[in-house]
C-alpha cells in the first residue's frame, strides 16, 4: 500500500512541476510589441548605417571586444535606439 501512495505522490509531484514550468513560461515569455513610433527619416538612418559600419569595423579588427563594446555603448544614442528598460516598459517614450 505504502508503494502504491509513493507512487501516486511522485506521479502528483511531477504534474504540479510541469504545470508549474509551464505557467512560469508563459507568464515570463516576452512578447514584442508594435512600436508606437514612426518610421526613420533618410538621415536618421543614414546616421544609424554609419554607427552600425563603426561597429562591424571594430568587432572585425584586433581591438579587445571591451573597447568595442564601450564604443558601442557610446554610439547607442546615436541610432536612435530606446533603452532596454523603456523598451519593456508600458509607458510611452520620453519626447
Amino acid at each position: 500500500m505504502q508503494r502504491v501512495s509513493a507512487t501516486a505522490n511522485t506521479r502528483a509531484a511531477l504534474v504540479a512541476g510541469i504545470a508549474l514550468l509551464w505557467a512560469a513560461g508563459s507568464a515570463l515569455a516576452d512578447e514584442p510589441t508594435p512600436s508606437d513610433r514612426p518610421p526613420p527619416s533618410k538621415e536618421m538612418r543614414e546616421q544609424m548605417a554609419k554607427a552600425h559600419d563603426a561597429m562591424a569595423a571594430c568587432l572585425r579588427s584586433d581591438r579587445p571586444i571591451d573597447e568595442c563594446h564601450s564604443e558601442m555603448m557610446k554610439n547607442h544614442g546615436g541610432m536612435h535606439h530606446r533603452p532596454k528598460t523603456e523598451q519593456t516598459s508600458s509607458q510611452p517614450p520620453p519626447q
